[in-house]
């Protein structure tokens, strides 16, 4: 047990009002000896992490304030200690790698208000929670997080700067100062990088029905320090917002959450990888979620076809492309003959505010039922505030119908009603089978875990942004995203434009999207993005012009065996494979400088692959939509030179013979 922690030291330190405080000291280290969380405690709890005997942070404050006058953390004594190993591999149903090794040290601290404060230590992060065990319920009104560092650091943050946000922003990079206290309001995740240390990922983690948390640079001078914030609780609502989708916050009470007696806050969760690629593959987030709460044996993943970014702009066919019966059909025997599990009928094929009002231009029943004979689920868009009127009702209803789930949109908030809701909108989709993609929400902490049939969710500027944002999507955005969005949790970037242009070349175009990336770029993301349910965003009948991508993207998994990351460099280009079953996909993104890369096939077996990709072509410089197909014999592991070119990237599909 001594490997685990040092306990009951005196030691004296200095915090940073000056004041010389007599601290006991324990210590929780890491299975691998690297990370180590030392926790100091007198009248307040404070905690430092080191990564390689280097101080990442100084001791830092925790507590948690209650409504009452408590305050967790601060003005109650340590009753007593224990700590335990934990080594166990964990079986994902859907995820990016299917068996995880979940191996961690923990410091719990049980303390005389009758709560404890739990510290668990990875390998590759720190994370920290209450649980209470109180005798009543609570209001929390504040809870304090922070993070002191030595030094200025580098920032990649997230930056929506208010409490309504539909969480779809590009990353800003600059240091900590050059942050604003009161403008900039971040949400997670937040990568920080420091000179000759490693990349660190703020987030959380199990965060069950609590506010989400969000970020702050703290406010005092020469104070290198991150401090949470969280929405406030809302008072009243009204509608309002893009067409009265959403529900607005009109007043505020003065507190953040409303707690079960006995209750596990979330994790406060700091990833620690010793380069920034490391983050791509991490998955520390899904191991501290709580396991799945549903039967999910009905649950399945795939890819879906969707209508709204291509704007139902089919072209040849013998009938008026809309909203009505003849498309959708189209869109069913197009998914059917390319082995395509879902299409998406998004806005338009109900009201928008009673989904039980169908469009008249459909037969919904008929075309449920022309799916099911083709093999290919439908899934319904919908507004998420009418649903609460009657959700029990509703989602029978919808069940009823025939319909496989529900895309959910404009929550466009992350308070703890909000938060309350999407949990129970999961739980009730699951009592009548349903899959669950939320949009316009925030990022949600593993949540798909426990409700493994939230297949996706977007929190992500993705390609939809070109049909009307002059910035478009920026090759290094999309880069970025696989080190940051995507490390969270699931995510609907929907990739697979068709139509691709240069950096010069591109123009926001409603009714005919373009990306801002080349087309083997589009075709790396899946192999590079995470997402159970991934999307095909653009018309039919355009990858039908393109049979060769069309049958390479057909062919894509949306779960994975196993994951590696080849290379890579936020946000300037990243390469990585993925395993399912005997083959492989090698996905690589790259920014806006042109580059060559060599990848090495040492995570291939001793085995025959049949090796095809697509990859720029020589004039993807010019045209953006200019690529090469590439089908060879691969029976070796040597590596293979792969130029990007400007925006580019690649895609392998490696079958075993």
């Amino acid at each position: 047990m001594r490997n685990l922690m040092f306990a009951g030291l005196l030691f004296l330190f200095c915090f940073s009002n000056s004041q010389i405080i007599r601290a006991e000291i324990l210590t929780v280290a890491s299975p691998d000896r690297r990370i180590a969380v030392k926790v100091a405690i007198t009248k307040n709890v404070h905690y430092q992490v080191f990564y390689d005997g280097k101080a990442l942070t100084k001791f830092s404050p925790l507590s948690l304030h209650l409504a009452d006058g408590r305050i967790l953390g601060q003005q109650d004594e340590l009753k007593s200690h224990t700590t335990r190993s934990t080594d166990q591999v964990l079986s994902v149903k859907g995820g990016i790698r299917s068996k995880i090794r979940d191996q961690y040290n923990e410091l719990v601290l049980s303390m005389s208000g009758n709560y404890q404060i739990i510290f668990r230590v990875f390998n590759d992060g720190v994370a920290y929670r209450y649980v209470t065990n109180f005798r009543e319920p609570f209001v929390v009104q504040a809870e304090w997080v922070e993070y002191k560092f030595p030094d200025d650091v580098e920032t990649h943050a997230h930056i929506i700067n208010t409490y309504r946000s539909s969480f779809e922003k590009h990353f800003t990079s600059g240091t900590l100062t050059s942050l604003s206290p009161e403008r900039d309001l971040i949400s997670p995740p937040l990568m920080v990088s420091a000179d000759e240390g490693p990349a660190l990922l703020f987030t959380e983690s199990d965060q069950m029905g609590y506010p989400g948390i969000l970020y702050r640079r703290y406010s005092e001078e020469n104070i290198y320090s991150i401090k949470a914030d969280f929405a406030p609780y809302p008072a009243t609502t009204e509608i309002g917002g893009i067409k009265n989708f959403n529900q607005l916050v009109a007043s505020e009470e003065d507190f953040i959450a409303k707690m079960d007696a006995k209750s596990a806050m979330p994790w406060r969760l700091m990833i620690i990888e010793e380069e920034a690629a490391g983050l791509v593959d991490n998955t520390l987030v899904y191991q501290l979620a709580s396991p799945s709460k549903i039967d999910d044996s009905w649950v399945k993943y795939g890819k879906v076809a969707w209508d709204w970014y291509n704007a139902l702009n089919l072209s040849g066919v013998p009938f008026e492309t809309g909203i009505n019966t003849a498309t959708y059909q189209y869109y069913i025997d197009f998914a059917s003959r390319n082995n395509i599990e879902y299409i998406i009928l998004d806005e338009g094929w109900s009201d928008q505010f009673d989904i039980q009002i169908l469009n008249d231009e459909i037969d919904l029943k008929a075309l449920i039922q022309y799916g099911k004979e083709r093999n290919v689920g439908i899934i319904l868009w919908a507004v998420w505030y009418p649903l609460l009127d009657d959700m029990d009702e509703l989602f029978r209803w919808v069940r009823d119908l025939g319909a496989v789930g529900l895309k959910i949109d404009f929550f466009d908030r992350n308070d703890q009603p909000v938060m309350q809701t999407m949990e129970q909108m999961l739980a009730t989709a699951a009592k009548y089978e349903l899959l669950i993609d939320f949009h316009g929400c925030p990022t949600l902490a593993g949540l798909e875990r426990t409700y493994p049939n939230l297949v996706t969710y977007e929190s992500v500027k993705g390609n939809e942004f070109v049909k009307w944002d002059k910035e478009g999507e920026p090759p290094y955005h999309n880069v970025g995203l696989a080190f940051t969005r995507n490390v969270v949790g699931p995510m609907d970037y929907t990739p697979g434009a068709m139509r691709n242009a240069t950096q010069k070349g591109f123009s926001p175009n409603f009714e005919s999207p373009m990306s801002k990336s080349t087309r083997a770029h589009q075709v790396g993301m899946y192999p590079v993005y995470f997402s159970p349910l991934q999307m095909l965003c653009d018309a039919p009948t355009t990858y039908e012009k393109e049979p060769q991508v069309l049958d390479f993207i057909a062919q894509m998994p949306t779960t994975w065996d196993e994951t590696v990351v080849l290379a890579g460099q936020y946000p300037d280009y990243l390469v990585v494979a993925r395993k399912k079953g005997d083959n492989w996909y090698v996905g690589g993104l790259n920014n806006q400088e042109e580059r060559s890369i060599s990848i090495d096939f040492g995570f291939l077996d001793d085995a025959t692959y049949q090796l095809r990709m697509i990859s720029d072509g020589l004039n993807a410089n010019r045209d953006a939509e200019d690529y090469q197909y590439t089908a060879v014999v691969k029976n070796d592991r040597t590596p293979v030179e792969i130029n990007m070119k400007i925006g580019g990237g690649f895609s392998i599909i490696l079958e075993k013979i």
